[in-house]
Parts: structure tokens; C-alpha cells; sequence
């Protein structure tokens, strides 16, 4: 056991706060000065050369970004005891994002636009000094509580990031990030991460805030509803994002905007910074990054019942992006009527998503660190609360009173699964019966053995959507034909941009307060 072990000659363990994949996260205090830091240690009889080249990175990137929205690296070494090295961390007060959602599901529009605003910042500094984190998910956005009793974010976990300087660029290109071995996390990938190119940049980031926002607005992740690593990629690489509207119709349209922005496959369609996603952001917080966890609570059931007016498509080419031979190439075709209706080169595209995935399934094994407790929550009497009213996390529904039962339309002679049950289809449709907003798993298949999944939310104005019509599968010779280059992407192509807002300022200096969480190791 290491507690009480001095590590460096100065940094007695303290405590253990969690363990995970890659390492173990201590509570400790310098024997100097008396200081409290988090220490992150490598914890294996085997430590091969990638993990130490990993660690380091994670450290020097981390300390060359001078940002509270990014973790503070102060310090690094190796154990002489045991030969494992150690990154020191400033300490943390609260939970990570991924642990705050799986308590209250999906968020307040105003809140999730707040922390994906802040989390911008962050990002924003770090590639400022070259920086590409690629791993931005909920794990690696803490939610800290400072000493004013304002949430901080704090991007974590810097051990995959793609990094500008010499020495780091040269193990990178000896072989520890390579094209075919791709590193994140896969359901936050954007298409050119996940096909394991060499060429990805900052713009990647934002694809997976992007992911991030619309999770937090919905509860999932676009793909959630593929079951396979192989089919996570394709999914990614060829079919367009569902509307966050459809999952959830009580998000309004500047912010839904935000995230089809965001989520564009081509990555010339996104926002081309962080700071142009914060410009378009900062508008939908109501003023101030700020909030408090206090206000922080579950959606109620008059919330979910709103129906935003529908944010009007992004106007884009007519195409529909392949993988083929390691690249996104795009197929002509009409409009996209639904997922079903995507057209996917399968037998060059399965081949090289395949060939990129093998020897990642260890992703799926890996533990997750957890942190182990969550901070008791501030007062905030003097501190105005977001603009949509949110209750307790732990308050009971109070909706009863608005279960609605509405119609799905489904293909004559379909079948449907409704949550995992069997449904029974009547004049071609289905009932679904729940409490406004509640969000139903509804499987359909045609008799032809065309199937779509998809999720509907019951809502004041019936289901969203209200019908769910597979589309038949493509011939062979009909998915490939229609091969074609890209047009170009010209003015029309683009939803308008406001200029570029000045170097923001945000929230208060963390604090230092005691570490009751940490990060999770993948």
C-alpha cells in the first residue's frame, strides 16, 4: 500500500481517490510547503515505452496551457521505489460531466450551452499554443467547484493529444500514433479521427463538443443506437447526425444550430475555431458562464413538453459521405429522408473501418476511473438561477398528470419493437403512452426485412417524429455508381457566422479547495 509513501522525496500519499485503466489518482501533500495536489500514477509491473512517451505528453501539454479551464500540471517524475512515474495535479472539488449526466439526464439548454461554452475557452487555449486534445468527452470535463461557488470546467486528460513540439512530434511519428491505430474515445470521434488519418486538426475537437452539447441536451450520443465498435465507425463516417430537435423538441433553434454546426462529417463545414463555436454560444447563456450546481436539476415535465420552433436544415451539397480508401468521399444522391435512406459503400467502407478498429477493442475492457464523492452543493442566495427553471436533482417527477398516448405511422404489414417489446401495429400505425418528453426505443421492420430504429419523444404535439418508415437497401451497383467528387463548398453552402467575439472572460480563478474527484484513465 502507498499510503504514507514519499514519492519524489517531497509528496507524501495521502489518500486514494481512484484507480483506473492507465493508473491510480492519490491525494498527497508536499512535505514543504504543506501543499494538498492530486498525483497521477502509473501503477504496472510492465510499463512499456508508449505508456512513459503517453505520460509525458500528457504532462507537457497540460502545463504548456496557461488556461483555468484546463487541469494544472505541476509537477512530474519517476517513483524510485518502484520506477512508475507521476504527474502532479492540482486538486479538484466535484464530479465530472459524464457523472452529473448519468444523475439527471438530459440538461437545461442554458446550462449545457454554459459548459460547453466554458469548456470552448479552454480548448480555445489550447490550440492557441498547438494543442489538439482529441479525446473531449464528459470523463474529461470536470465540473469544479470554486471558492465563489461557481462551476469551473476543467479539461482533463491531455494523454492522446496531438502536440507541437519536437520531441513529442517524434515518438509520435515513431509509431505510437499512427494511421490504422486510432486513440479516443469512439462514440466522440469525429470521421476523420476515426478513420485514424494523420491529418486531423484542431476541427476535430470541435466535432466532439459537439458530441458533448448533444448529449447533454439529449441524454445520448448521436450513434448510441449502434451496437458495434465496427458500426460505431461507419455510422460515424456515413450517415448525417439526427436533428437534436427530434430527440429533443424543447431545445431551441440558435442552440440546436449550434450543435448541427458542430457535427458537420466534411470538417470545412464546421466551425473553423473554438472561438467561433463560443461566439455562436455565448448569446444562449444568459449573459454569464457562471451557474451553480444548486440550480442544476432535472428537465420537469412542462419543460420537456415544449416544442422549440424546428431549427431549418444547414444547406449543403446534395451528398452523402462514404468511407472509401481511407478517405470521406462523397455519393450524389437526394436528400436524406431519415437514416435509413443513407447510401454507404459497405464493401470498401466495412473493410477500412475494420482494418482501423483492429486491436482497439481493449477500449471496451478498459475500466473507468469514477470519482468517489460529490461535493456538497453551495449556497447561492446572491446568484440569479439559469433562465429555464430547474428542480432538485433528487426531486420526484411530478408529471403523472401528463402521460399522453400518441400514433406512430409505420409501413402496412410492419412489425415494431417498442422498447425492447413487442408492439402491436394496427392500420399502419403504433401507440406509444408516456409522460411528456419521455423518450421510447422504437424498432420497425418491413415485411420486404428493410428495419430502422429509432428514438420518439412523446410531446404536447403528438410523436417526434410521428412515423418511422424504413427505407428499402440500395442495390450493389446502385451504391457505388453515383460516385462522385465533391462539389465545392461555396458561401450559400454555410449558415452565417457572426464575427469572431474578442478573447473572452469567464468564469472566477478555481479554487483550491479538497479533491473529492478525479478523472477517468482510457
Amino acid at each position: 500500500m502507498l499510503i504514507d509513501h514519499v514519492l519524489g522525496g517531497k509528496y507524501r500519499i495521502t489518500e486514494l481517490i481512484g484507480q483506473g485503466g492507465m493508473g491510480t489518482v492519490f491525494e498527497a501533500v508536499h512535505t514543504g510547503t504543506g501543499a494538498r495536489v492530486a498525483i497521477k500514477l502509473i501503477v504496472s509491473s510492465d510499463i512499456k515505452e508508449e505508456v512513459f512517451v503517453r505520460f509525458q505528453r500528457e504532462a507537457r501539454a497540460a502545463g504548456s496551457i496557461d488556461s483555468q479551464h484546463i487541469v494544472r500540471v505541476f509537477d512530474m517524475g519517476v517513483d524510485d521505489r518502484s520506477g512508475s512515474p507521476f504527474m502532479v495535479m492540482e486538486r479538484l472539488v466535484g464530479e465530472d460531466l459524464s457523472q452529473m449526466m448519468r444523475r439527471i439526464g438530459p440538461m437545461p439548454p442554458d446550462v449545457c450551452a454554459r459548459i460547453a461554452a466554458q469548456a470552448a475557452v479552454g480548448l480555445g487555449k489550447a490550440h492557441e499554443v498547438g494543442v489538439v486534445h482529441r479525446d473531449i468527452k464528459p470523463a474529461n470535463l470536470f465540473l469544479h467547484d470554486s471558492d465563489n461557488g461557481d462551476v469551473v470546467v476543467k479539461i482533463l486528460d491531455f494523454g492522446i493529444a496531438k502536440v507541437r513540439i519536437d520531441m513529442m512530434q517524434r515518438a509520435e511519428e515513431g509509431g505510437l500514433t499512427r494511421t490504422g491505430s486510432m486513440l479516443g474515445s469512439p462514440h466522440y470521434m469525429s470521421p476523420e479521427q476515426a478513420q485514424g488519418l494523420k491529418t486531423i486538426d484542431h476541427r476535430t475537437d470541435i466535432w466532439s463538443l459537439g458530441v458533448v452539447l448533444y448529449k447533454m441536451l439529449t441524454g445520448h450520443t448521436p450513434y448510441a443506437h449502434v451496437q458495434t465498435l465496427g458500426q460505431v465507425i461507419l455510422a460515424i463516417c456515413s450517415q448525417p447526425v439526427r436533428p437534436v430537435q427530434e430527440l429533443a423538441p424543447w431545445v431551441p433553434p440558435e442552440l440546436a444550430m449550434v450543435v448541427q454546426r458542430a457535427l458537420q462529417q466534411d470538417p470545412r463545414n464546421r466551425f473553423q475555431s473554438v472561438y467561433e463555436m463560443y461566439s455562436a454560444l455565448q448569446p444562449l447563456t444568459g449573459g454569464t458562464l457562471g451557474f451553480r450546481r444548486a440550480f442544476v436539476g432535472q428537465l420537469t415535465p412542462e419543460q420537456r413538453a415544449r416544442v422549440a420552433q424546428p431549427l431549418a436544415p444547414l444547406v449543403e451539397p446534395s451528398t452523402h459521405s462514404s468511407l472509401t480508401g481511407g478517405a470521406l468521399v462523397h455519393t450524389q444522391g437526394a436528400p436524406r429522408r431519415g437514416r435509413g435512406g443513407v447510401v454507404i459503400a459497405i464493401a470498401t467502407g466495412a473493410a477500412v473501418a475494420l482494418a482501423a478498429v483492429g486491436g482497439t477493442a481493449v477500449w471496451l475492457q478498459r475500466s473507468k476511473m469514477r470519482a468517489s464523492t460529490v461535493a456538497a452543493a453551495q449556497p447561492a442566495a446572491t446568484a440569479s438561477p439559469p433562465t429555464a427553471a430547474a428542480q432538485p436533482a433528487d426531486a420526484p417527477p411530478t408529471g403523472a398528470t401528463l402521460a399522453r398516448t400518441v400514433t406512430v405511422h409505420v409501413p402496412e404489414g410492419a412489425t415494431a419493437i417498442v422498447d425492447g417489446s413487442p408492439s402491436d401495429v394496427a392500420s399502419g400505425a403504433i401507440l406509444l403512452t408516456g409522460p411528456l418528453g419521455s423518450v421510447h426505443t422504437v424498432e420497425v421492420k418491413t415485411e420486404s426485412g428493410a428495419s430502422q430504429t429509432v428514438a420518439v419523444a412523446i410531446t404536447e404535439k403528438g410523436a417526434v417524429p410521428d412515423a418511422v418508415v424504413p427505407a428499402a437497401t440500395p442495390s450493389a451497383p446502385a451504391a457505388v455508381a453515383a460516385a462522385a467528387p465533391a462539389p465545392k463548398t461555396g458561401p450559400a453552402t454555410r449558415a452565417p457566422v457572426k464575427p469572431a467575439a474578442p478573447r473572452p472572460t469567464t468564469t472566477s480563478p478555481p479554487s483550491s479547495g479538497g479533491l473529492n474527484a478525479t478523472t477517468s484513465f482510457e
